[in-house]
């Protein structure tokens, strides 16, 4: 037979070993800083949500501002059916883009789709920056009027031009009396300082590379004769423009 082993005494509540007081207390402290972390990183997550739908939305109104703005500066006006933009704003998309004379005229070149990687930075600042330009489906007219003067470049180093400020010479008076016979006495303004004004000389549009498919060049020349009137089927490829370690690229295809 064996021998069965005595039930324990059930243990009293009372007689129970209690926590001490102090290792609640640091639970307490760090459930709180838990919370508090957690409260912080909401937000900062929210925070950084709204400013990126600020700066999402910020792009969406400057690009075709910037852009109608950037086509005045060379004397034309820029239209298009519709854009898209991805989601941090850097590559572009255009529509039937239409570039025209600003005062009204045929228009110069029609494209039917471009693509471009742009600048955002320089995009909110005001500025056009494009590192790589891809179109296709284009109708371009280049016209020679007799004079042998092509109008559209003319006129755009014209627009140029005259947006550049002229800073006046400083202007000396001089005064004599009234007197013939007494002295001349020759009193020279002393000129005042020149504060030089900060001018932004940089281009409102840049362009790095861009490639041209399906051109279809509308040639007019009126300076010989008879007349020239022409059409061009052409590709065109540009890259590395202004790079300071590798040469410019140029590819022409007809």
């Amino acid at each position: 037979m064996s021998e069965s082993t005595p039930d324990k005494p059930p243990i009293d509540p009372e007689t129970k070993p209690k926590e001490p007081a102090a290792s609640t207390a640091v639970a307490a402290v760090k459930t709180s800083r838990a919370r508090k972390w957690a409260r912080r990183f909401r937000l900062t997550f929210f925070a950084i949500l709204l400013l990126f739908a600020i700066f999402r939305i910020a792009l969406q109104f400057m690009l075709p501002t910037v852009l109608r703005r950037t086509a005045a500066a060379y004397g034309l006006s820029a239209n298009y059916e519709r854009h898209e933009m991805d989601l941090f704003g850097g590559d572009v998309g255009l529509w039937h883009l239409v570039l025209a004379p600003l005062g009204g005229g045929e228009a110069l070149l029609i494209a039917d789709y471009c693509r471009g990687d742009v600048s955002t930075w320089d995009l909110l600042r005001g500025h056009l920056v494009v590192r790589r330009l891809e179109a296709e489906g284009i109708n371009l007219l280049v016209e020679r009027n007799a004079k042998g003067e092509i109008a559209l470049l003319k006129k755009i180093t014209g627009t140029l031009a005259s947006s550049t400020p002229a800073v006046a010479p400083a202007s000396s008076s001089k005064a004599t009396s009234p007197k013939a016979a007494a002295p001349t006495v020759v009193q020279t303004a002393t000129p005042k300082a020149v504060v030089a004004a900060d001018i932004d000389l940089s281009a409102p549009f840049q362009l790095d590379a861009f490639r041209l498919d399906r051109v279809h060049a509308h040639v007019r020349d009126l300076s010989v004769s008879p007349p020239v009137d022409a059409t061009l089927e052409l590709n065109l490829r540009l890259t590395d423009l202004r790079s300071p370690t590798r040469p410019s690229g140029f590819d022409l295809e007809m």
